[in-house]
């Protein structure tokens, strides 16, 4: 993909999944530093899921890098204090773990297939 929320999307999930058969560090890495090069390593949450993939690699010193960078960059921002947290885990050699939220659709679709076809 070259949409860079998504690669940006995918990267994070991959690295700080609660769920040890998600995480993938290599595929983490690979992704984020597509969604790194399309944005110029300019934007703070990319760089940040750049560092997480790291971090789950065991590499905490480019976890770092990355996420030093990404602190500079948010400062200010409505994520700061997220970049913040994230650098201080990866200093002690912690990768991020993070939760994913996923919503079902628990009513099904109103009517029946003829309201599909119209």
């Amino acid at each position: 993909p070259k949409d860079t929320g998504v690669l940006n999307n995918l990267a994070w999930v991959l690295a700080t999944s609660t769920d040890d058969k998600v995480r993938d560090a290599k595929k983490s890495i690979e992704y984020g530093t597509q969604a790194c090069d399309l944005t110029e390593y300019k934007r703070p949450h990319i760089l940040s899921t750049l560092a997480s993939g790291y971090a789950e690699a065991g590499d905490f010193e480019t976890a770092i890098k990355w996420s030093t960078k990404a602190v500079e960059l948010g400062k200010g921002t409505e994520n700061d204090d997220q970049l913040q947290k994230e650098l201080e885990g990866y200093k002690e050699k912690k990768p991020w773990r993070e939760m994913q939220i996923v919503e079902e659709n628990k009513a099904p679709l109103e009517g029946g297939k003829d309201d599909l076809d119209t």
